[in-house]
């Protein structure tokens, strides 16, 4: 079942938000649409991943909130890398292991931003986006999820964290 979580009480009350029967019919038909006033990401469900190979190592939710993060960009920002770990080459697992933080965004997160990549600001498409609260487990070790922009569009890429830290790298954090 695509939605194992989801209760009766839940669909009940999408329903009446959508006006009861005659609402879903409308919507259904395409005579209403929903708007998304405000975005908010539930960071403690599992995040997506289509490697059947892959399981979870580790996934963080935010501490605040309940772990629901309101997309909101005076809150949440990008970490630039430090340049002296580039250039001695350090490996993006020894980097993030320095500099851990309970701010670092999910894997949940970056999915959602793979739904809506209208939210990602214009100057993040010369990053790579790290989301380092969750790293993935693989037949050849560890990954960390990162969104990368190239070509007019953003792609969900899993960088092997044995790997060197490259420039470019940054990690989305919530603002403490």
């Amino acid at each position: 079942m695509r939605y194992a979580d989801t209760t009766f009480g839940s669909a009940e009350a999408v329903m009446n938000k959508l006006g009861g029967l005659e609402g879903i019919e409308r919507f259904l038909a395409g005579d209403s649409e929903i708007v998304i006033r405000r975005h908010v990401i539930n960071t403690t469900l599992p995040p997506h991943y289509d490697d059947e190979s892959f399981a979870v190592a580790k996934h963080t939710p935010l501490r605040l909130n309940k772990g629901r993060l309101h997309w909101d960009l005076t809150q949440i920002g990008v970490l630039q890398v430090d340049r002296s770990a580039v250039e001695n080459g350090m490996s993006i697992e020894d980097y993030l292991r320095e500099v851990s933080d309970e701010s670092f965004l999910n894997a949940r997160v970056r999915d959602y931003l793979m739904k809506y990549p209208s939210l990602i600001p214009e100057a993040w498409q010369v990053h790579t986006l790290c989301f380092a609260g969750t790293i993935f487990r693989g037949r050849r070790g560890r990954y960390l999820p990162t969104l990368q922009f190239s070509v007019g569009e953003w792609y969900d890429i899993y960088e092997p964290m044995a790997e060197k830290l490259k420039a470019e790298m940054v990690v989305v954090a919530a603002h403490k």
